[in-house]
């Protein structure tokens, strides 16, 4: 007998009418039949809450109640989830056919922990504009942020409900960048396992944090913010990484020579800090390419 874990989807909302019926429907046509997916609405008052109506019957949990924002909304969500296997999908965004089949299928390894895949970026009608093949996962790539595609796509990434125990929820005090946060806390610990399948489709708009106020030129200085914390938390003296990351770019390719020198300088630190920059140089399970 075919075993499908549970899957919890979380879907923070707030005045995303336009998209919101599509991102219930993506998930809800999925035909998995172990879904648990929750609507975590902000106090939306431009009939979002009307469309949600149309669907409580069929949804494990929803709410709309004002929030403190997006990063909120999602830890309410994952507060109240039970399943095994757990991610976000947020409401101008939508599963691919057959994404949590996908993904249980990668979760059916009891060693699989966190399962990310390809992400295709659609405009305001669902046409594509280009599909987002990350590569490898790792603490090192994420530091690097500036790197193309050295982020995963947020929507498609599931993780075990236990990892989320061990590192702790969404931080509240970020609004562009908790999921890098929580990114980097997760590679932290785990390997991310990659499945070269588009799993979902990111909506690009203009009302989208991609795009409104700034778009991404708001991202950098949150990611900076996360990424230089990280750091710092790993006791890592911080102008010792901005050295390590000059060399690296000096020496990209020659991974021999470049280990002796980081050795040298991990013999310094601590032997946390010397465990940290041996994981920077995992590539992960996976393997990816780049943007099309």
């Amino acid at each position: 007998m075919v075993k499908y874990p549970k899957i919890s989807i979380v879907t923070p909302s707030f005045n995303q009418v336009e998209f919101l019926e599509k991102t219930i429907l993506s998930v809800l046509s999925q035909g998995y039949p172990n879904i648990e997916y929750m609507i975590i609405d902000g106090g939306s008052n431009d009939g979002s809450v009307d469309v949600i109506r149309r669907y409580a019957e069929r949804l494990a949990y929803w709410e709309s109640t004002p929030d403190r924002g997006q990063s909120q909304a999602i830890n309410k969500g994952f507060a109240k989830c039970t399943g095994e296997i757990m991610g976000w999908l947020n409401s101008d965004d939508t599963l691919e056919n057959n994404a949590l089949f996908n993904v249980a299928a990668a979760f059916a390894n009891k060693y699989t922990k966190i399962v990310y895949g390809d992400c295709r970026i659609v405009d305001t009608r669902g046409n594509e504009l280009g599909i987002i093949r990350p590569g490898p996962i790792s603490v090192w790539r994420l530091l690097n942020f500036h790197i193309a595609n050295s982020i995963p796509p947020q929507p498609s990434i599931y993780f075990r409900s236990e990892c989320l125990r061990k590192v702790g929820g969404i931080k509240e005090d970020l609004h562009y960048g908790m999921d890098y946060d929580l990114w980097l806390r997760l590679a932290d610990r785990y390997a991310f396992l990659y499945v070269p399948q588009i799993l979902s489709n990111y909506r690009f708009h203009d009302k989208s944090k991609s795009v409104r106020d700034g778009g991404f030129n708001n991202f950098a200085p949150e990611w900076t913010k996360v990424a230089n914390e990280f750091v710092k938390r790993k006791n890592i003296v911080f102008r010792w990484w901005r050295n390590v990351k000059l060399e690296i770019e000096k020496h990209q390719g020659e991974s021999g020579r470049l280990w002796i020198w980081l050795k040298v300088i991990a013999g310094c630190c601590k032997t946390a800090a010397f465990r940290l920059v041996r994981q920077m140089f995992q590539t992960g399970t996976g393997s990816g390419r780049c943007i099309r």
